[in-house]
């Protein structure tokens, strides 16, 4: 899980916009065109940092877009694995990402649990 306030992001980190190398071009692209950008980007950070947290944490060759959140504002937010990402998440034998996004009026949570097929 991970937890971001919304009126704090902006002052401490500028606009989410503007980080170079921390969100793909599609998040991007889906944060222009909701009525929230900085909510949406913010979101996606929170989600992305709880999928983190379930790889242990930021890991040699693992970078930051490797992890594209899609639909961040939705029900069902869903995670694309490319790279690093992808190739760790094969190594600890997780198959599948469930997401769940909450926000109220300042705070985001971002909540990622791994799920792995049983094995014998």
């Amino acid at each position: 899980m991970d937890l971001m306030r919304l009126s704090k992001a902006d002052v401490l980190y500028g606009d989410p916009r503007d980080w170079q190398g921390v969100f793909t071009p599609n998040e991007c692209t889906a944060a222009d065109r909701n009525k929230d950008p900085i909510r949406y980007l913010t979101s996606v950070w929170a989600l992305r940092e709880a999928v983190v947290k379930v790889l242990g944490g930021f890991q040699d060759g693992l970078a930051p877009t490797d992890l594209e959140i899609c639909d961040a504002l939705l029900n069902y937010p869903s995670l694309k694995a490319t790279g690093g990402a992808a190739i760790e998440l094969r190594r600890k034998g997780i198959d599948q990402i469930l997401l769940a996004g909450l926000s109220n009026a300042d705070l985001v949570f971002g909540i990622a649990i791994g799920l792995s097929a049983p094995t014998g």
